[in-house]
C-alpha cells in the first residue's frame, strides 16, 4: 500500500471491489503497490515439524515484472506422499 491512512473502523459497500475497499479503508490517495511495476513482492515460507510428513517446506513467492502481471513461484509441498 502506498499513501493513505488506514481506518480500522471503515466499512465497504455491498459491492466492495478492490477500488472501493482501498478508498474506504485507506482513503482516496491510497494506491495498491502491485499497480506499480517492480513494487509488489511477497515471500511466504511454510514449514511443518510433523515427522510423518514426507515434505516439510512450501514456498510461495511473487514479484511484479517491469510490465505485465504478477509472476508467482510455488516450490515444495507439505504432504504425506
Amino acid at each position: 500500500m502506498i499513501g493513505g491512512t488506514f481506518n480500522p473502523n471503515a466499512t465497504c459497500a455491498a459491492s466492495c471491489d478492490r477500488a472501493a475497499f482501498l478508498n474506504a479503508f485507506f482513503g482516496p490517495s491510497a494506491t495498491l503497490s502491485c499497480s506499480i511495476p517492480q513494487s509488489c513482492k511477497y515471500f511466504y515460507l511454510y514449514t511443518a515439524r510433523d515427522d510423518s510428513l514426507k515434505y516439510h517446506v512450501s514456498i510461495d513467492a511473487g514479484r511484479a515484472k517491469s510490465t505485465g502481471p504478477l509472476k508467482t513461484t510455488d516450490r515444495g509441498d507439505i504432504a504425506t506422499a
